[in-house]
């Protein structure tokens, strides 16, 4: 991925450029088009579509991570429907930006954290390892998320049995995967 230049494109019709900073303060988007290029030679088009499609796979996504997280399916249904109907998502994933990829992979990181919160996990376990991996991609989405790091750290030490070993592995990952 020399050349970010292909990765540029107009927001709506005669729109403004997609910033070019875009490629190097938020890798993931540009990577994911990249990759998606051999499919269709349209980035433009490719980036559209990856948009679109991590911004509608991130409303049942949402709903396992609520109602996980709230032990309610009612609530689940609530958070999926404010997120579906959401201004900032439904408009924004519309345009050639990395906000739709962000949330999906944060709210994939969230269903696995709190899926396997509380369970005992040796060093390396291949879950922590997901968890680390899917994080990374979050941050490497939008760097603002990590931010997020300080309130998972908490959370792990404040429920998990063996909180030094997972956030270890999960550590590691993270500097594998954003390496």
């Amino acid at each position: 991925i020399n050349s970010y230049g292909l990765l540029i494109g107009p927001m709506g019709m005669d729109g403004m450029l997609y910033p070019d900073f875009f490629s190097w303060t938020r890798p993931m988007y540009p990577l994911l088009i990249s990759t998606f290029s051999h499919i269709n030679s349209d980035p433009i088009q490719i980036a559209q579509i990856l948009s679109l499609v991590a911004g509608i796979l991130a409303v049942p996504i949402a709903y396992f991570y609520i109602s996980r997280a709230l032990s309610s399916r009612r609530a689940g249904l609530l958070g999926a429907l404010l997120l579906a109907t959401s201004f900032n998502h439904v408009v924004w994933g519309g345009f050639i930006l990395s906000d739709t990829t962000g949330v999906l992979f944060l709210f994939i990181t969230l269903v696995l954290v709190f899926h396997w919160l509380n369970k005992k996990f040796e060093l390396a376990d291949w879950r922590d390892i997901i968890i680390g991996a899917v994080f990374a991609c979050a941050v490497l989405a939008r760097y603002e998320y990590i931010v997020l790091a300080l309130p998972f750290i908490y959370l792990f030490f404040a429920t998990s049995p063996n909180p030094l070993l997972r956030l270890t592995t999960i550590t590691a990952a993270m500097s594998m995967t954003l390496a």
